[in-house]
C-alpha cells in the first residue's frame, strides 16, 4: 500500500485507469486504493471512505485524490 502522492497529485482528479496507467509505468500493477475519511458522510466521489477498494466495478469514474489516500499496489519494494 502506498501513498497516492506517486501516482497523483493533490486535488487532481483522475479515474483509477490512470491510476493503473501511472502505476504501470512505476512498473506495478494497481489492485484498488484506500480513500482517506475527510467528510462525515464517508464517501466521496461514490466511493466509501475509509474502506479498501479492490477491482472497482467503475474503473472510468473520476476520483478526486487527496494527500492520505492510498493506493494498493503489487511491487517489488
Amino acid at each position: 500500500i502506498k501513498g497516492v502522492h506517486l501516482f497523483a497529485q493533490a486535488g487532481e482528479s483522475l479515474s483509477f485507469w490512470e491510476i493503473m496507467n501511472r502505476a504501470r509505468q512505476r512498473v506495478e500493477i494497481a489492485l484498488g486504493f484506500e480513500l482517506a475519511v475527510t467528510n462525515a458522510d464517508k464517501s466521496r466521489d461514490g466511493f466509501p471512505e475509509g474502506e479498501l477498494v479492490l477491482n472497482p466495478a467503475d474503473k472510468s469514474a473520476k476520483i478526486t485524490w487527496m494527500p492520505n489516500d492510498r493506493i494498493i499496489v503489487i511491487s517489488e519494494d
